[in-house]
């Protein structure tokens, strides 16, 4: 789907690790779903899922503390390393921003974003510390990243025939 910075179009790749398991249950260093994206690229986003059979908005007031915790840990490697991420790094504008928006799209589906705009690394380890503090978490990838797909988009919108009853061209 189009992101709501009007950025184009992706698919995504999900990967999932569920709270209370060991953290090395994450180990993607030999998939090959990586391969085409830039580790450095800003496309991967987290998700937390509300458990099932659990009310949501009390799975909210349960663990909100412990996901703002999670999102403002301490970079650990980089130029920042040992600085807090900051809501902005997380992709939100505030935390009012990050509160209205995670407690309303659980209400619809029972997940919510909770970081975008993260490199591979980010990503991967926001999925690590969820699943160390017994959180199920997901993390989505994009397999091709916008500038990739204007090529394709352009060729396929010019590939067209004339309709069957003649009123003109159809575009595949």
């Amino acid at each position: 789907g189009e992101d709501d910075r009007g950025g184009g179009i992706t698919s995504a790749v999900t990967i999932s690790a569920a709270g209370g398991g060991d953290s090395g249950n994450i180990d993607l260093s030999d998939s090959t779903i990586f391969d085409h994206v830039d580790p450095e690229a800003r496309v991967h986003t987290v998700r937390i899922r509300c458990v099932d059979g659990f009310p949501v908005r009390e799975f909210w007031e349960f663990t909100s503390a412990t996901v703002r915790e999670v999102l403002s840990a301490r970079r650990t490697s980089g130029e920042r390393a040992g600085e807090p991420y900051t809501w902005p790094d997380r992709g939100w504008r505030s935390d009012e921003h990050f509160e209205k928006s995670v407690s309303a799209e659980l209400l619809l589906t029972q997940t919510a974003l909770v970081a975008k705009e993260q490199t591979r690394e980010e990503a991967l380890t926001l999925l690590t510390r969820f699943e160390n503090v017994e959180m199920t978490a997901i993390m989505e990838v994009a397999e091709i990243p916008t500038p990739q797909l204007l090529p394709l988009l352009a060729h396929v919108q010019v590939v067209c025939s004339r309709c069957a009853d003649g009123s003109g061209d159809q575009l595949w």
